[in-house]
């Protein structure tokens, strides 16, 4: 007799323009099929979640303030409104061949009446259960479903877990066989207003190894000069001239992937050593960390990429963002972080500090946890 394959739906914000987002997503989903279940990512894809990650290429149909952006822009970055529409299609190639996903719901209602059932149900990573995400809906919490088998694996409430009790939210979350949380200010929270202890569990890019991240981000640099890459997910203050500042230090080129405001690209336009680098998917955003000589970024995701591929970093502001700090400390990367206040001010008097050998120990050890955890919760056999 031929064993059944447990099948497993996860849903998560895969769907999401977001590096982080959608490898975070590919990640849990690769984890799940190396367990020996079938596991499909549900395919929610609300309006408003569209239409922030929406297609340059389709700009005519925004109002006239947003067309004057992107004409400004182009004006000091020539092409960036057609490299904006090759990301979004480099997105959207992604989660159709590299994610294993359902059909298509735009709202919650939908998953109710249409979704088909599964064996087990998992939410996860992620900001999901932050309710202040633009595309945010109690779908994370598997309302949809009268399932048993309700499962979290690392779910998050974002950089800060809500002040208040949220009724709803508490009341699904003990509805869950298995609950874990991405950071300890999350588990703190689910404690606080359900009594229910979450375990913490490692961020699911780290749930599978440096050589299979290095086999999808390819063998050949898309960049073939040494560089400096800097991204953030928005204009954070200060970042660029942290940049710049070791641009400064180093002599290395700076490429950037970043959301620009005008006032960055002056400075910008000044400096010789300066490639703007905006058709950037996820594969590529994983070659460009890969390649690089130093990351600066203010995200959280590029930090934990920069660190699984070993490359020095500057994290902005990373001893504020609970879920970066964690991580800093957990891998001893502490020192790397660079607080820029308010004004933009900030000390960069040396060049970032080497990734320890000994991560990949951290990281094993993590990924291990996060094994055994979702081996118990899927009832698999150790």
């Amino acid at each position: 007799m031929v064993n059944k394959r447990k099948r497993t739906a996860t849903i998560t914000f895969h769907a999401s323009h977001n590096y982080g987002s959608i490898l975070q997503a590919y990640g849990l989903q690769q984890t799940l099929l190396s367990l020996g279940v079938d596991n499909e990512i549900i395919n929610l894809r609300m309006e408003n979640q569209k239409k922030f990650y929406f297609n340059p290429a389709e700009l005519k149909i925004f109002g006239w303030r947003r067309r004057l952006r992107f004409l400004l822009i182009d004006f000091f970055i020539g092409g960036y409104s057609k490299a904006l529409a090759k990301k979004f299609n480099l997105f959207e190639s992604f989660l159709r061949d590299k994610l294993k996903l359902t059909s298509e719901f735009s709202t919650g209602e939908e998953l109710k009446s249409r979704l088909p059932e599964y064996d087990y149900y998992v939410t996860g990573s992620d900001q999901c259960w932050n309710p202040t995400c633009l595309d945010f809906d109690m779908s994370y919490y598997l309302d949809f479903t009268e399932s048993k088998n309700k499962i979290s694996f690392a779910s998050s409430f974002g950089p800060k877990a809500p002040s208040a009790v949220i009724e709803p939210i508490a009341e699904a979350i003990k509805k869950f066989k298995a609950v874990s949380a991405r950071e300890i200010g999350s588990a703190d929270y689910i404690n606080r207003i359900t009594g229910v202890e979450a375990g913490i569990m490692p961020d699911p890019t780290l749930l599978i190894s440096r050589e299979q991240w290095n086999q999808l981000a390819g063998d050949t640099p898309l960049i073939d000069l040494p560089y400096i890459f800097v991204y953030t997910p928005f204009p954070r203050v200060g970042t660029i001239e942290a940049a710049l500042k070791l641009s400064d230090l180093t002599g290395l080129q700076l490429v950037i992937s970043n959301e620009m405001v005008i006032g960055d690209m002056k400075k910008l336009m000044k400096r010789k050593n300066v490639r703007f680098k905006m058709d950037v998917g996820p594969i590529e955003f994983l070659n460009l960390i890969k390649n690089a000589k130093y990351v600066v970024s203010g995200s959280f995701h590029a930090i934990v990429f920069s660190i699984i591929f070993q490359v020095p970093f500057l994290a902005i502001n990373g001893n504020r963002d609970n879920r970066m700090k964690e991580m800093l400390e957990k891998c001893s990367c502490i020192d790397n972080a660079i607080e820029i206040d308010s004004n933009g001010v900030f000390t960069l008097d040396k060049l970032p500090g080497s990734v320890p050998d000994e991560v990949d120990a951290v990281i094993s050890a993590e990924r291990d946890k996060a094994i055994n955890y979702l081996k118990a919760a899927l009832d698999i056999e150790k």
